[in-house]
């Protein structure tokens, strides 16, 4: 259950992370705003993977059945 409370924070920080090194390689190689659109691309594409990744593990667990107790 934690890990699906995250599930924003990580959508998030892809997006981050990808604008964050877009802006960086645009200001290095003085490319305009084209690195900082595919970084921003990049990381809403990697955001949602993360987000369906998740969607797939918390669908197999909740298809487990129960564990016994101790």
């Amino acid at each position: 259950m934690s890990r699906v409370s995250l599930a924003g924070l990580e959508l998030g920080i892809g997006v981050a992370l990808g604008v964050w090194g877009g802006l960086y390689l645009d200001r290095r190689f003085d490319t305009g705003p084209w690195l900082m659109i595919a970084g921003l691309t990049l990381g809403v594409t990697s955001g949602f993977y993360n987000l369906y990744r998740l969607a797939i593990i918390q669908e197999e667990e909740s298809d487990e059945p129960p564990k016994k107790g101790r």
